[in-house]
């Protein structure tokens, strides 16, 4: 495909077989597909991903405020006392807002047994706010990376990925989370969650955690592809030890 249509862009997940094409110029591709159809087991669309809804996360409307200043100079007039001591998200101090902490640690008991220490967790979402004084010890950005722009900026621009942060810092305080950005300020591709529970778990991660979502419909010709693919992405990740913490609905 590459050879003989240059402006096709190309993507090969070789781990569990599916290649992704963006055909942004409306080539006629039928006489690659011709030759190469009795090896596809099944073809589609991958729809794009659903932005997280608006009354479940706010925007970062800090980011869109100051998008006229540069981010350092925004940094320079908002600088936090470093010598500041934030108590933990999972402290009474946060016991109101942290409404499910109680019940998914057994009255708090969990925190006793494990807090999460060796251990890291693959954050699949919108990014993270790497300065946020609550979760930053937790970020660790050496395995990251930004499937949106390709470049190595992982920056929250929604607020739902740092949100997700939090509730992984306050369930389990010592453990490490390394953001791998899917969504922009608006959508992503459903390829790129498939590349990241992929990176995610050549990457060694113990957790993989996926709070991101499409529709779709499993009676429908593209989306039995999209699942197939999730599916195999999903196992992939398990065969290499990854645990996942999303659930595949179908409707």
């Amino acid at each position: 495909m590459k050879n003989q249509y240059p402006s096709l862009n190309v993507t090969a997940i070789e781990d569990i077989g599916l290649i992704y094409v963006e055909n942004s110029k409306n080539i006629d591709v039928n006489k690659i597909e011709n030759k190469i159809i009795e090896y596809i087991d099944v073809q589609g669309e991958l729809p794009d991903l659903i932005s997280p809804y608006e009354d479940a996360v706010t925007p970062n409307r800090i980011l869109n405020e100051v998008k006229q200043l540069t981010l350092d100079e925004f940094k320079e007039s908002n600088q936090f006392d470093t010598n500041i001591e934030f108590p933990s998200l999972n402290s009474e101090t946060f016991t109101p807002f942290n409404w499910y902490l109680k019940d998914v640690t057994s009255d708090y008991k969990n925190l006793s047994i494990d807090t999460g220490e060796h251990s890291t967790i693959a954050l699949i979402d919108s990014g993270v706010d790497i300065e946020h004084p609550l979760i930053k010890e937790n970020i660790d950005l050496t395995l990251a990376k930004n499937y949106v722009t390709n470049d190595m900026d992982i920056t929250d621009e929604l607020g739902h990925g740092t949100t997700i942060a939090g509730i992984m810092s306050s369930i389990a305080p010592d453990t490490t989370i390394v953001p791998y950005k899917v969504i922009g300020n608006e959508v992503g591709k459903s390829v790129w969650v498939i590349e990241a529970i992929i990176d995610a778990a050549n990457n060694d991660n113990d957790v993989i955690n996926l709070s991101v979502g499409t529709y779709f419909i499993k009676s429908e010709k593209e989306d039995k592809l999209l699942i197939k693919a999730y599916k195999k992405a999903v196992k992939y990740a398990e065969s290499k030890g990854a645990w996942n913490s999303s659930r595949i609905h179908t409707n």
